[in-house]
């Protein structure tokens, strides 16, 4: 037994090890200040969201919740086009993880691939989300490395699926390469602070949930023709996840498999996923899934069981979870926040049965798989990172301006 173990743990680390020299591999391809890409964008989950002109989009759930801030700009369609000769369409609402420092990127996603007769709603994140985002932003490297220390030594017994991620955290050797590692640090939780308040403006405002959500960073084309003719056959009542490329270490065993998406090529959400995250979770329901919700948050897995309230939905419940402790309290912290940005989903996704089965899907079978040689092998769309890509691919990530106006042009 113990040798098993020392083995499983060995391979974690070369996963770990192979995994980020891939990403380093693909960031030293381009170092140009314009696309500003981050080697951790395997594992980073967009940078922060606004949602549309709706002003108010503020959500307290209790004195001791820390209230965020939403922003966006909505753009809707009424006159769907017909998609080869029939009048069938999904409403798509899109979410892109926006940077003020290159708001340009946003712009032509709405204004470009976004400008599509299935798109109703376009929201944005940027640094503007959560209210202490200034703070973040001014950490020093001691007080960042200071979290990494924090997630892989943590002054408590983690749960076996908190161990099975916390492998993989951010090192600090890792840490050190980046340009700005506070920058990166406060992007983790802006992925699931800007999902969460994506959802729950559709509740506050009484809006009717879209068929599917697509959440990409700022630098992601989308052809949403070929997005369209890929989902047009399912129904998006059934809950659904769907990663444009998923990252996995292929282990059969679900006990030592490792799922999550490569943010950047975007995630998908199904109204029926939609609507299981903005269901009141209580006690006295009774419904199978609520059962399992509940029995899933009493375990304690990812240290979600005191931020529950009974009545609470899963959006608000992942918005708590992204709040409770801040960065630069680092110090003073007892569970802490070690996640990296994707993760969030992957782990509700799994837990909270999100999706209809044990993992997220991938579209059109992308996938990136580090096997136990340590061998990389990707499919689908997981190889279209910036020149490797045309207007034809489904998604496209590391993508300029001109890149999104030059494939839309063709």
């Amino acid at each position: 037994m113990a040798s098993s173990s020392k083995g499983q743990q060995s391979f974690f680390l070369y996963f770990l090890l192979v995994v980020f020299s891939f990403l380093s591999l693909y960031h030293g391809w381009s170092n140009s200040k314009e696309i500003s890409i981050d080697a951790s964008e395997l594992q980073d989950a967009g940078f922060e969201p606004t949602i549309s002109s709706f002003a108010s989009s503020r959500h307290t759930f209790d004195t001791e919740l820390e209230r965020s801030r939403m922003s966006a700009t909505p753009r809707r369609h009424d006159d769907f086009r017909n998609y080869g000769g029939t009048t069938e369409r999904i409403v798509v609402d899109v979410l892109t993880m926006a940077s003020n420092e290159r708001l340009e990127y946003m712009d032509t996603q709405k204004a470009t691939w976004a400008h599509h007769p299935s798109v109703r709603n376009f929201f944005n994140v940027t640094e503007d989300l959560v209210e202490d985002s200034s703070a973040c932003q001014q950490l020093q490297l001691d007080s960042v490395i200071a979290v990494t220390k924090f997630c892989h030594r943590p002054p408590y017994k983690p749960s076996w699926l908190m161990n099975r991620f916390l492998k993989y955290y951010a090192r600090e050797s890792w840490i050190k390469t980046k340009s700005n590692p506070a920058g990166w640090l406060c992007a983790q939780k802006r992925f699931p602070l800007g999902l969460a308040n994506t959802i729950l403006g559709y509740s506050s405002r009484g809006e009717a949930l879209p068929d599917y959500l697509l959440m990409v960073d700022d630098d992601t084309y989308y052809n949403l023709d070929l997005f369209h003719d890929t989902l047009i056959h399912r129904n998006p009542l059934e809950p659904f996840v769907g990663a444009g490329c998923r990252v996995t270490n292929g282990r059969p065993d679900a006990e030592d498999m490792v799922v999550f998406p490569f943010g950047g090529f975007g995630l998908t959400f199904s109204k029926g996923t939609l609507e299981r995250f903005l269901q009141p979770i209580r006690a006295d329901c009774g419904s199978e899934w609520q059962e399992l919700v509940l029995s899933k948050i009493q375990k304690n897995l990812i240290g979600e069981r005191d931020l529950f309230r009974d009545g609470m939905n899963l959006a608000e419940l992942m918005q708590r979870l992204a709040l409770m402790e801040p960065y630069q309290n680092v110090s003073g912290w007892t569970r802490g926040y070690c996640f990296h940005g994707d993760w969030i989903m992957a782990i509700f996704t799994q837990l909270y049965r999100l999706h209809s089965e044990y993992y997220m899907e991938t579209l059109m079978d992308s996938e990136i798989t580090v096997n136990e040689d340590a061998q990389v092998q990707r499919t689908g769309s997981c190889g279209n990172l910036r020149g490797n890509c045309t207007r034809s691919d489904l998604v496209c990530h590391y993508q300029r301006p001109e890149d999104m106006r030059r494939f839309i042009l063709q």
